[in-house]
């Protein structure tokens, strides 16, 4: 694997090296939060990486990151009176975030990321930071009753109402706790290949049952023509629209999440790339 790579900056013809481009990465932390997009393309386009390169250099981008203060966020849309929240679940130590980070990237296809996902950002009172020691009625940590929700969960059809009454009745969270933790459980659901659906009515004589809602954004499990976007967009659409309805539980128009096969309908993407 190569090392001291060195390129010509376009903005003013001086010689860079990778290893100083990454150090310079964390400035904007000092007024702003600094998105994934902002680090994955660029490193590898830039400096033309093989794919071993880009996944060391990422890593060495994400521990400089972290030593600046930096810590994985998302955007507060959830979250009335705060900017980002901060997402403990991605670990403490650098080691640990940068591991994550990357195996949630490589899962997802090692696509260049898009606006809505993760970004760093130096934790303030602007935060949201999240309460992990919150137990169920039964004594579970949250982290772990989320975890074993979704790994007993068949894979078949399941309510957002129902994923929210069950959350309900085992935890007392406080407003901005219950669009986190759901925002949570949603995403993990999404990741195990449960993708949100209404149920098919009024189309005579269909095969359909199901029809995705891809206005939330979708990773594309059957169909490589259509883009891929991360759970975390996908969930954090869902529950940011979840809030508007002031958090009622949602009965007009059911949502449901349910794994894409034959019996879901597809609705037309305009202005693909197909390959």
């Amino acid at each position: 694997m190569r090392k001291n790579i060195i390129i010509k900056q376009q903005y003013n013809d001086k010689f860079i090296s990778i290893e100083d481009y990454i150090k310079g990465i964390p400035d904007e932390l000092v007024v702003d939060a600094i998105g994934l997009r902002d680090i994955i393309p660029h490193l590898k386009h830039v400096f033309n990486l093989t794919d071993e390169e880009n996944l060391y250099y990422i890593r060495m981008a994400l521990y400089e990151i972290y030593d600046r203060g930096g810590r994985p966020v998302i955007g507060a849309s959830i979250m009335d009176g705060f900017s980002y929240v901060v997402l403990l679940e991605y670990g403490s130590s650098k080691e640990e975030i940068a591991d994550n980070v990357i195996k949630e990237w490589q899962q997802n296809g090692c696509k260049d990321p898009v606006l809505n996902e993760l970004w760093f950002y130096i934790p303030d009172e602007y935060c949201f930071v999240p309460d992990y020691t919150k137990k169920s009625k039964e004594g579970i940590l949250i982290k772990k009753w989320m975890d074993d929700f979704v790994n007993k969960l068949p894979l078949s059809v399941i309510s957002l109402s129902d994923i929210i009454s069950k959350l309900k009745l085992q935890f007392n969270f406080s407003e901005c706790e219950w669009r986190y933790f759901a925002f949570m459980l949603i995403k993990r659901i999404y990741n195990r290949g449960l993708s949100p659906v209404v149920r098919c009515k009024n189309l005579e004589n269909s095969k359909y049952q199901w029809i995705l809602q891809n206005q939330y954004g979708w990773v594309d499990y059957h169909y490589s023509n259509i883009d891929h976007y991360l759970g975390i967009w996908v969930s954090g659409s869902i529950i940011y629209q979840w809030n508007k309805n002031k958090c009622l539980d949602p009965i007009f128009g059911e949502l449901y999440f349910y794994p894409l096969d034959e019996t879901c309908l597809i609705p037309f993407i305009p202005n693909k790339k197909t390959k």
